[in-house]
């Protein structure tokens, strides 16, 4: 069960790749801005994705002209984020972490031995970040992204997928097997929850501390206003959720086959798309959505 699991969940943010042997940089490729976008970061007026085949592409916030930058590493890349100071990490197969600006990357980890991918990656206010992977990998950081310690909080190894950080500073991690974990925001494990919900979260939208919407597989949407009670919501999807965003009232759950749906606790809007790509990342801006897919970069308009 646990290896089907991680297959699907490598459909979604990242695909099955052979690390080499030799570190390489990745290829610029015309057809580069129309792959997988697995993860999306705004800094200031740009727009940045990264994604299959170590690429990491550019535009403003208009997508009006896609650009692949340099980068030192063709692994597959996950994800895209910043610490407080704006240094920016980018994460991915093989445990990289990638650190540095746009035009500048050095490899902080990479270990080919292990193949383990990391799937996500924050820093609260207090700049201490968390990072979490496949197979029960989490990695602190208490300065900043500068170095790294790894611990385990589950003997079973469940993969995790998704970090959140509330108004308090505190991170919420949550993955398979109906994983859900609660840490201080210096990383302390305050709770480890039994859902008793038997699906896989891929990611989870925080409204306020202890009070979030958690998702993932075939359609898979739970709300809790405490942390313990968990109101099952019927979204009429049976796609995988992958990812989410706050806009205005309502939160937009977006995932598998184009899937954009926005709920605002009774009201559910279909902004889905016509086109049958998966959803795998997503940035509200005003009255549209920038979203990053299976098959480049798209926007939609709300």
């Amino acid at each position: 069960m646990r290896q089907v699991t991680l297959l699907i969940a490598l459909t979604i943010a990242t695909i099955i790749y052979a690390g080499s042997e030799k570190i390489e940089p990745a290829l610029f490729l015309p057809k580069a801005i129309s792959g997988m976008v697995s993860g999306l970061l705004r800094v200031d007026e740009q727009i940045l994705a990264v994604g299959e085949r170590g690429h990491i592409l550019s535009t403003n916030l208009k997508l009006e002209k896609i650009e692949q930058e340099n980068s030192p590493v063709n692994q597959f890349m996950t994800g895209i984020t910043a610490n407080k100071q704006g240094t920016l990490f980018v994460l991915g197969h093989d445990g990289l972490l990638l650190k540095g600006t746009k035009n500048h990357w050095s490899v902080q980890k990479l270990d080919q031995d292990i193949n383990n991918p990391l799937f996500d990656l924050v820093f609260n206010q207090y700049n201490i970040g968390l990072a979490v992977g496949a197979y029960g990998t989490l990695l602190l950081s208490q300065d900043g992204g500068e170095t790294w310690e790894e611990s385990v909080i589950d003997e079973e190894e469940p993969h995790l997928y998704s970090v959140a950080i509330d108004e308090r500073n505190n991170f919420y991690v949550s993955g398979e097997f109906g994983t859900l974990v609660k840490f201080s925001p210096d990383g302390t494990l305050l709770w480890k929850l039994d859902t008793e919900i038997e699906s896989t979260f891929f990611g989870l939208e925080l409204l306020s501390e202890n009070n979030f919407y958690v998702y993932g597989l075939r359609g898979t949407v739970f709300y809790t206003k405490n942390g313990k009670d968990f109101e099952k919501i019927d979204l009429h999807t049976q796609a995988s959720i992958f990812c989410s965003t706050k806009r205005n009232d309502e939160v937009i759950f977006c995932g598998s086959d184009g899937v954009i749906i926005g709920y605002d606790g009774k009201n559910i809007r279909n902004y889905s798309l016509s086109e049958r790509v998966h959803v795998t990342s997503v940035l509200n801006d005003e009255n549209r959505l920038i979203i990053g897919t299976s098959k480049g970069l798209k926007e939609v308009k709300l």
